[in-house]
């Protein structure tokens, strides 16, 4: 599946789980440093599905990705959420404005792939920071329907 049909999956897949009240929605440039957005949050998305979250403890992010999260966060007065999708289809969010109330990111120099869209996967250094599993959320993202049980 390519990243635009994987970003898609999961924004409807949140919004008919956790977001139903208020769905994300897309912004209208698909080039832009964060997803989606509500009323209430800015949201990047990332979809890591070749590897567990505790294969490294958690994720990481980019700072090109988010010091203009955050910005915009503060800005709009919105929270700032990085969410991602892991192996076996296992979702944790991370709320970036807590994080930084409890401690300072370390950016440290990681080399990947220039980018994972367009098919430029020659590596490059980017600057990132670890956000760990004790700091996430793990999201519930089953779908209940009429003939569930659960419902």
């Amino acid at each position: 599946m390519n990243w635009v049909k994987n970003q898609e999956m999961m924004k409807n897949r949140l919004n008919e789980t956790i977001f139903k009240n208020d769905p994300l929605y897309f912004n209208e440039d698909q080039y832009s440093t964060d997803d989606c957005f509500n009323s209430g949050c800015i949201v990047e998305l990332k979809n890591r599905e070749k590897y567990t979250a505790q294969a490294f403890n958690g994720s990481f992010i980019e700072k090109i990705k988010y010091d203009p999260l955050i910005k915009k966060a503060k800005d709009q007065n919105k929270i700032p959420y990085y969410i991602v999708r892991f192996m076996g289809d296992v979702w944790f969010s991370w709320n970036l404005e807590e994080i930084n109330k409890k401690r300072e990111l370390k950016w440290r120099t990681m080399s990947l792939p220039k980018t994972s869209k367009f098919y430029r996967n020659d590596d490059v250094d980017k600057l990132v920071a670890d956000l760990y599993l004790d700091e996430a959320s793990p999201l519930d993202l089953t779908i209940r329907g009429m003939n569930d049980d659960t419902a």
